[in-house]
This record gives structure tokens, sequence and C-alpha cells, in this order.
């Protein structure tokens, strides 16, 4: 970004700006790494389940 001619008050403001946006860059993609995370533990639980309930299944048949 050219800030020539532009106050140093200003220019920090602007560079303090850039870090604000920088910064909620990184904690939505920890956000949303977070939530994706979550969503992989729950498909992984909800698939052993169904793991779980077919062998109860199979092993009741068998019996």
């Amino acid at each position: 970004m050219n800030t020539a001619g532009v106050g140093g008050k200003v220019t920090a403001s602007i560079r303090e700006g850039g870090w604000d946006i920088a910064i909620g860059k990184i904690e939505s993609k920890e956000k949303a790494n977070h939530a994706f995370v979550k969503l992989m533990e729950h498909l992984f639980v909800e698939k052993m389940v169904e793991e779980l309930q077919r062998s109860l299944i199979v092993k009741e048949r068998l019996t």
C-alpha cells in the first residue's frame, strides 16, 4: 500500500487496521478448522455406532 504523503498517525492506523483484518482471517480460519474437526469427529462416532449395531445384529442372527 502506498502511504506516501500521509501523516505518521494515519499510516500507523492503516497498519493496525491491516493487522486486525489479518487476525480476523486467522481467527475465522481457526474456527472453520475447529468446526471441520468437530464434524469429522461426529461422523466418525456415527460410523462407529453403525458398525457396532451391524455387528450386534449379525451376532444375534448367528446365535
